[in-house]
């Protein structure tokens, strides 16, 4: 904050009032809680904690509203917590204070560490999905603070995109979002190992530095980060499309691609393949649905 650094706290676990007293101190702009669901048997389900858990967790509520805090909610929706039920009992939690800044419901998707089948078992299920949807537009209708649905539409979303032509998909893929990855953020990781995204976790093709031995600005700027950004055709092996891709200089330049997709698809190693959604390149044999 000194410096004007402005970061994003992430919180994986209760934090005590001590905790939230210094972040108010320091006047931290936000922090962002994430919570499954409020309905205590799916959360030990889920997170595999005990009841002391839970008491700390809706401590942590209050203190964040004590101090004036403003709180982002972050919620990822699986088999253990894909019901509407679930949905109600975080929004009726979260009703009680007003630091509330959003509510992002999201579903769960696979891990770069994770198998196609341990992903299986994991996963929501659409019909389930589609419930949640109507559930969560309902409630924005009303709510005090601000929700944004996450849990798109899928079934129309692919006919949507199965009725364009190529042109049409090209198109609509060169008018993707933008990645901030690299562009106007990064994540710094427990070990200090600095990372262009925080589901690329630990991955050595993406770690641009650690904050025990570098300052911010040096790793901003440091060589691994810069050449990353700036990648060139001759930087990608040959057996991806990527490499001989006339569109390459138009593709990659700002926008970039998704990493974190592309290393779930394709493998670990594959990080230069072209972007999952790319529809001039050829799926590769070994590519795995998302």
């Amino acid at each position: 904050m000194e410096y004007n650094y402005d970061p994003n706290l992430s919180a994986k676990y209760p934090l005590t009032e001590d905790d939230v007293k210094y972040l108010a101190d320091i006047s931290i702009s936000h922090i962002q809680i994430s919570l499954d669901t409020m309905i205590y048997k799916h959360l030990k389900d889920i997170l595999r904690v005990n009841d002391e858990y839970i008491k700390k967790l809706c401590e942590t509520f209050e203190y964040l509203h004590r101090y004036k805090i403003p709180t982002a909610i972050h919620t990822i929706v699986n088999s253990k917590n894909s019901t509407v039920e679930d949905m109600v009992s975080i929004y009726e939690f979260l009703n009680k204070f007003n630091n509330i800044k959003y509510w992002l419901p999201e579903i769960a998707g696979t891990s770069i560490y994770t198998g196609e089948d341990d992903f299986d078992t994991f996963k929501a299920r659409r019909k389930n999905i589609l419930e949640m949807q109507t559930c969560i537009d309902e409630l924005i209708k009303k709510s005090k603070f601000k929700i944004i649905n996450g849990l798109t539409k899928m079934e129309a979303e692919e006919n949507d995109i199965s009725k364009q032509n190529l042109d049409e998909k090209w198109n609509n893929f060169m008018n993707r979002g933008l990645c901030s990855g690299n562009f106007s953020h990064m994540y710094i990781l427990p070990t200090g190992d600095v990372t262009i995204c925080e589901e690329l976790y630990w991955h050595p093709r993406f770690i641009i530095g650690n904050v025990l031995t570098q300052s911010l600005e040096e790793i901003w700027n440091s060589e691994k980060a810069l050449s990353l950004f700036n990648i060139r055709p001759e930087d990608i092996p040959s057996d991806s499309a990527c490499s001989a891709c006339t569109d390459f200089d138009s593709c990659r330049s700002v926008k970039q691609i998704c990493y974190r997709d592309l290393v779930k698809a394709y493998g670990y190693d594959k990080w230069y393949y072209p972007d999952v959604n790319c529809p001039k390149a050829p799926k590769p044999k070994n590519s795995t649905k998302l």
